[in-house]
């Protein structure tokens, strides 16, 4: 089996010429607040109309450092307090940077057209959530009659600075090296360093997907049909039709497959629907799914030969894994781990065949791989395949109460993936003997 090599692409910063993906812009200076040419800046919480100013109570409240509810990163707040003042201050001061190059230069990006500081009418602020690893901001700014939005993610734990570093390189990587996006883009990154503290802030500016939500698990743990409710702030938390959930985890299976690389095997690592790595528009009832980090990107082997053989293995685990980190979540988000409903098996193996599907019609695999594949699947004793279901099972890290989860199901689990193979398409399906 023949692949195509690519070649490498060097990964470019827009809006710094100085910047690159490993070093971080400068310090910026403090914020100007309104001077001649350069745009008003308003900050405000998500949920409030009302600016935050500086003399507001809510300017010198410590910052969460994660979802209510929810267990932090352990990194202790004492003696390095990060407050909405400072948070506030932080993107202000990276977006203003160089005559608000950051903004300026996404703003290029969206609209295909030069513009300068003095061009930028409004820039609001927007304080989003209290996520797991970052505190978004929806950054608003007005260029004639348009008004454009954009994220900036902040990381103030040092997990969240790592994962926000790794995430930055790998998105870009991914869309540079893949034709399709399901990815948002991401234009700089940057730090800030707290005055008189050793703690500092990471952020990366990047694409605004409006109208997509969060989505989780939702009901008691013991029910055997739990719901799939989306967050929306809009219209309110809704649940989805049974056909609705079954196209998200369809588009979720074929994302982790579209950014396979079947000729390194590198794969989308720590991704977890707990941590709402995917959002989702239902506009008209139709699903529109977008991943929206990517933590590490890691082949899973190394110094392997790509024969035929070594590479339908790889598959099989890479599926594998897939079928079981598809059906985890956490109730709601923040509440007890979950286990999504059986009928996730069929959605993930038709996901995974339209991920690779995907990747034939632009020409990334060989179109005779998808046949093979399934003829490999259905030709592997369901004994074996249980076997390595286990040793993935085994060998993931999650806590102790998620792996205790997975062994509870897991046998059932293999139970529904030999009827989710036994119905595959005849015709999809060709000898591999």
């Amino acid at each position: 089996m023949r692949l195509r090599r690519k070649s490498s692409v060097r990964l470019r910063t827009i809006a710094n010429p100085h910047s690159t993906q490993s070093d971080p812009w400068r310090q910026p200076e403090p914020p100007s607040y309104g001077e001649p040419g350069n745009p008003r800046v308003s900050y405000f919480l998500a949920s409030d109309d009302r600016p935050v100013a500086e003399n507001s109570p809510r300017w010198r409240m410590p910052l969460p450092l994660g979802p209510a509810g929810s267990v932090n990163s352990g990194e202790p707040a004492a003696g390095a307090v990060v407050t909405y003042g400072d948070y506030f201050t932080a993107v202000h001061r990276i977006l203003e940077g160089d005559r608000f190059a950051a903004l300026t230069g996404a703003v290029r990006e969206c609209l295909g057209k030069s513009v300068t500081a003095a061009d930028l009418g409004t820039v609001r602020i927007y304080l989003e959530k209290h996520g797991q690893f970052y505190h978004p901001a929806r950054v608003t700014v007005a260029v004639a009659n348009t008004r454009l939005a954009f994220v900036v993610n902040v990381a103030v734990t040092k997990i969240g600075r790592s994962y926000l570093r790794e995430d930055f390189g790998n998105i870009r990587l991914l869309n540079d090296r893949f034709p399709y996006r399901f990815l948002p883009q991401v234009y700089c990154k940057g730090e800030v360093a707290l005055p008189g503290r050793s703690r500092r802030l990471e952020m990366f500016l990047g694409e605004w997907l409006a109208g997509y939500h969060e989505f989780h698990l939702s009901g008691e743990p013991a029910e055997k049909n739990s719901r799939l409710v989306v967050w929306d702030p809009v219209k309110g938390a809704h649940p989805l039709s049974k056909q609705q959930r079954g196209n998200i985890y369809r588009q979720i299976a074929l994302i982790m497959t579209a950014y396979y690389d079947l000729e390194t095997f590198e794969q989308i690592f720590s991704w977890h629907n707990a941590a709402g790595d995917f959002i989702v528009k239902t506009d008209g009832g139709q699903i529109d799914l977008r991943l929206i980090t990517v933590r590490k990107y890691a082949p899973l082997f190394a110094d392997v030969s790509g024969d035929a053989d070594t590479i339908l293995q790889a598959l099989l685990i890479f599926f594998l894994n897939l079928s079981i980190r598809i059906r985890l979540d956490r109730f709601d988000g923040v509440g007890p781990f979950g286990w999504g409903d059986d009928d996730m098996v069929d959605a993930a193996l038709n996901g995974f065949f339209d991920g690779l599907s995907l990747q034939v019609r632009f020409g990334r695999i060989p179109k005779e791989l998808p046949d093979l594949f399934a003829g490999y699947l259905k030709a592997l004793a369901s004994d074996d395949r249980d076997t390595l279901l286990g040793g993935i099972a085994l060998r993931m890290q999650c806590p102790a109460p998620e792996k205790a989860l997975i062994r509870k199901h897991l046998k059932h689990h293999g139970e529904k993936m030999t009827q989710a193979i036994d119905r595959l398409p005849q015709e999809q399906v060709m000898a591999t003997t």
